[in-house]
């Protein structure tokens, strides 16, 4: 048995069985695929866990893949439409089905095309669940043109009547990955306005041992409270993308301004009515905070905290970072041809050696001034 740490390999004779782990990519185990070939001489290669026994077109880890979706939005909707045609959950089952039949095919026949004609294409996408108009579609999107630079994101090669494809290359691709690069190459609107984002924040603080609760007076709403060191933090949370591009990050910057004059407006709402949120923190209606911090917490990661009197900017990773006390590895030593990650952050955040009960606002503020994300 020769193991990674996402895929087994049975060598009987030149026939492979593989057991994955459905938790990492199609990509992790294509490498190690291909890593047992270049080693031994293997001709079959037999899979024998991936696939979903009642439905022959869908990998188990398609799972994996609507959850990364919903990590990434911050939106346990798949049910968004991305385009014109198509939802997050069909495009994902899109290119499930092609890896699938691309991969399936390479591993009989390692060095050769797979072709077919639009007719077999449009019979596997309608075995899978799609009518034959939104079949057709698949095909016109997926067809890779003049204009087009990337084939991973159009894998269909179309001369004449048949459509072409390339096994090798197509069944190495990241799903994940992919669908992030065609939704933003066809410009397809990315931030989801909703709760989900603040649920699962508020959700991930009580997780980590510090309560919070959202409020809302009238037309005034804070997003999420919660008391640290006796010190009361409002915050406002903002599902936005990390931009990619200088034209991106200028107007990410133009809406910060916006998100700054929206959490000054709660700020000083609750600052002088703190009996609305008293009740919801567990404290009593004459408990008074040493200090008052506003914060504004992206979803993506920034490239700097900004920090202003009692304003902090930053996004809740660096936050629950924090509180997690998360060690962070970064020794790289390769033990029996598998890297493996030493050694942790203690010089660098002493204060992780606290106890909980032992951390202070002053802490944080030190920590948050230059979290994980930034430092290293």
């Amino acid at each position: 048995m020769y193991r990674y740490n996402f895929v087994d390999f049975e060598k009987e004779d030149k026939l492979v069985k593989l057991k994955f782990n459905k938790e990492y990519s199609v990509l992790s185990r294509v490498i190690a695929c291909q890593d047992f070939f270049c080693k031994h001489n293997v001709n079959n290669l037999t899979l024998t866990d991936d696939f979903d026994k009642e439905n022959n077109h869908s990998y188990k880890d398609e799972d994996v893949y609507r959850q990364k979706m919903k990590n990434f939005f911050w939106t346990d909707d798949l049910s968004i439409r991305m385009g014109n045609t198509f939802s997050i959950d069909e495009w994902i089952k899109i290119f499930i089905i092609v890896v699938k039949e691309n991969l399936q095919y390479w591993i009989k026949n390692r060095y050769s095309l797979l072709i077919r004609t639009q007719k077999e294409w449009i019979q596997i996408f309608q075995e899978n669940g799609f009518e034959k108009e939104k079949a057709k579609k698949i095909l016109m999107e997926l067809t890779f043109s003049q204009e087009d630079k990337d084939i991973r994101e159009k894998p269909f090669i179309q001369y004449k009547k048949l459509y072409i494809t390339v096994p090798s290359f197509i069944a190495t691709i990241d799903i994940y990955e992919v669908l992030i690069h065609v939704f933003h190459s066809k410009r397809y609107p990315l931030n989801f306005k909703g709760s989900f984002f603040e649920q699962e924040t508020r959700e991930a603080f009580e997780r980590i041992g510090i309560h919070n609760s959202g409020c809302k007076v009238k037309q005034v709403e804070c997003d999420m409270a919660f008391i640290f060191d006796d010190c009361l933090f409002i915050c406002e949370l903002k599902n936005e993308l990390q931009p990619i591009a200088p034209l991106e990050w200028y107007r990410f910057y133009k809406k910060m301004d916006e998100h700054i004059e929206q959490i000054e407006k709660i700020y000083q709402f609750f600052a002088q009515n703190l009996q609305y949120l008293t009740p919801k923190l567990n404290k009593p209606a004459n408990w008074k905070p040493k200090k008052i911090y506003k914060m504004i917490l992206y979803s993506g990661y920034l490239g700097e905290t900004r920090i202003k009197d009692n304003l902090i900017i930053s996004n809740v990773r660096n936050v629950t970072n924090f509180f997690e006390k998360t060690q962070l590895f970064v020794h790289v030593k390769r033990e029996n041809n598998i890297y493996m990650l030493k050694a942790c952050n203690y010089e660098k955040y002493p204060y992780f050696r606290k106890k909980e009960t032992e951390l202070t606002v002053e802490d944080f503020m030190n920590y948050i001034k230059l979290p994980l994300s930034i430092w290293f």
